[in-house]
């Protein structure tokens, strides 16, 4: 195992194939000419062939082993560029086990070692990525055949690559056939929890606020925020003020406060959310989510009344959540913080 305790970048400006200043006349490296003679065994289908020479370049001696271990990571981050099982199993047990030699300093923990080039992480996001694609072209199938049979298949499959994958199928689906996915997601949510990320995905597609009302009326966790989270990217101002408000109204406290950390920034500068906001200040349990909220890039006139409200003398929940919005707003324009 090899430590490295210099800048990586001494070692491989060998593999730039000429100057690091960019040389258009220079020749090709070596490293080059492995890597074009690994993708044409890829191109080939020649995969014995090809574990031997990954295996002899994994031990060559004339090539300095930080070198080689770059060759092997880039060949198998080109992985990603080529459908599922362009190359076979014994091959991607090869990578999925290598053993890294070019090691270097935890930058959090100097004690302890981490791979420079961590081939193993490449190909375990290669292997997610395939299994990713594969779910996608079979869940466009199941949608085809039947749209309950794909959220099923949801069901079923717990591996997160494969449920991205038939999330991913949905880009393809008609809004009868989401409006349906949507609705049977919906009355699995209780047995099933990660069931939100297929309800609200097809709700979002099909711009079905009611629907993402349920998801965050039911829903909890992770797969709530980051629906909400997309909602707030994806939807018209008056579909995410619509749906701000049922979560406020109908959602328990904590999903209600990742909807307003969620969807109010979208709504920025309309006077109706930022008074919605206002009145929530005094809530015992969503007032400081309000506060965050209004501490970013309010309109003058919710300014004046978050100040005539900190210097009212009060002492009530409205008040300190006034002057906290009042102090964050400060915060953020002293560390130039730009909304």
């Amino acid at each position: 195992m090899i430590r490295l305790r210099y800048s990586p970048l001494i070692v491989l400006l060998p593999l730039l194939g000429g100057s690091a200043l960019g040389d258009d006349k220079a020749s090709t490296s070596p490293a080059e000419n492995r890597l074009a003679a690994l993708e044409q065994l890829v191109r080939a289908g020649d995969d014995g062939k090809l574990l031997d020479l990954l295996q002899a370049t994994a031990s060559d001696g004339q090539i300095p082993v930080v070198n080689r271990e770059q060759i092997l990571f880039t060949f198998t981050q080109s992985l990603r560029q080529l459908p599922p099982g362009s190359i076979g199993p014994l091959t991607l047990t090869y990578l999925s086990n290598y053993e890294s030699q070019a090691v270097v300093p935890h930058e959090d923990y100097p004690g302890s070692n981490v791979p420079l080039f961590n081939i193993r992480a490449a190909t375990a996001g290669v292997q997610h990525g395939w299994r990713r694609q594969e779910a996608r072209y079979a869940g466009a199938v199941l949608l085809a055949q039947d749209p309950a049979m794909l959220v099923q298949a949801y069901w079923l499959h717990a591996d997160p690559p494969v449920r991205r994958g038939l999330l991913d199928a949905l880009d393809g689906a008609s809004p009868g056939q989401l409006e349906m996915i949507s609705f049977m997601a919906l009355n699995a949510l209780e047995q099933e929890p990660e069931m939100a990320a297929l309800a609200g995905t097809a709700a979002l597609l099909n711009g079905d606020t009611r629907a993402l009302e349920q998801v965050a009326r039911t829903g909890s966790g992770s797969t709530v925020t980051e629906v909400l989270r997309r909602a707030g990217k994806t939807l018209a101002p008056g579909q995410i003020d619509r749906l701000l408000n049922g979560a406020i109204q109908n959602s328990r406290p904590e999903v209600a406060a990742v909807a307003i950390a969620e969807l109010s920034p979208a709504l920025q500068g309309q006077a109706k959310a930022e008074a919605r906001l206002l009145r929530l200040l005094g809530d015992p349990k969503l007032g400081s989510s309000a506060a965050l909220a209004l501490a970013t890039s309010p309109s003058d006139d919710t300014v004046s009344q978050l100040v005539e409200l900190a210097e009212s003398g009060d002492q009530t929940l409205s008040t300190s959540r006034a002057r906290l919005a009042l102090s964050l707003m400060r915060d953020r324009q002293a560390s130039g913080v730009v909304p």
